[in-house]
């Protein structure tokens, strides 16, 4: 098992490592396991980023985020402007489902609500509007119904992998039950748990075997 120092050095490494936090104070504190993130960022995804570094590190049991967002002058906007932003990446992302959420802007602060299928699509609403400027906090209340035990419709596990546009390699799939099996190649090993996080979000998934390679690139 590893020490709380441990697991502080892993957490602080892979901030410094990733180039999408640059310019971020975030200090990081842990016990018994309990990571605690702190400090400020310019944009609430650098939040995301963070909370979802911290919470793969080995060895982390929970994370509590209390980053603060401190927006410069210039990139301030009026509500108005980020609520239409909005409504262009999920229409981007959604399609004509984006009607299914209600966005409610005011000084920065959005609020989702409304109701979709999917977990991943709850998700996904989130992660595609959190760069935007101005934004200083997401409160996401959509709505997923319970899913009845039925079986995994090939089209959604697609939908779900490819919900993360990261993700451009040929992906094989074959559904067994209520198990998903991966086949084919991804980037790196961090595609590869991408790949497992987001099909776990579809409705009657309980097992995933994944099998997919990182792809060998010639010199």
């Amino acid at each position: 098992m590893k020490s709380d120092r441990n697991i502080r050095l892993h957490i602080l490494k892979a901030f410094e490592a990733n180039l999408l936090l640059t310019g971020c104070i975030i200090e990081v504190e842990v016990v018994n396991g309990d990571v605690k993130l702190t400090g400020s960022a310019d944009k609430y995804c650098k939040k995301q980023i963070a909370r979802k570094i911290a919470k793969e590190v080995d060895g982390v049991k929970h994370v509590f985020e209390q980053i603060t967002i401190v927006i410069a002058q210039e990139h301030l906007l009026a509500d108005a402007e980020i609520e239409k932003r909005i409504t262009d990446k999920f229409i981007k992302n959604f399609g004509n489902a984006h009607t299914d959420i209600k966005t409610i802007v005011k000084d920065g602060y959005v609020w989702l609500e409304g109701r979709v299928k999917w977990k991943y699509q709850r998700e996904l609403a989130e992660e595609c509007i959190g760069c935007l400027d101005g934004i200083k906090m997401i409160d996401n209340n959509i709505h997923v119904p319970e899913s009845a035990e039925a079986g995994i419709k090939e089209k959604d596990v697609f939908a779900a992998i490819y919900s993360d546009r990261s993700i451009t390699s040929d992906i094989r799939i074959e559904i067994v039950g209520h198990r998903v099996i991966l086949n084919g190649f991804v980037e790196n090993v961090d595609q590869k748990n991408l790949v497992t996080r987001l099909v776990r979000n579809v409705a009657g998934v309980r097992e995933i075997e994944n099998f997919l390679l990182e792809e060998r690139r010639s010199s």
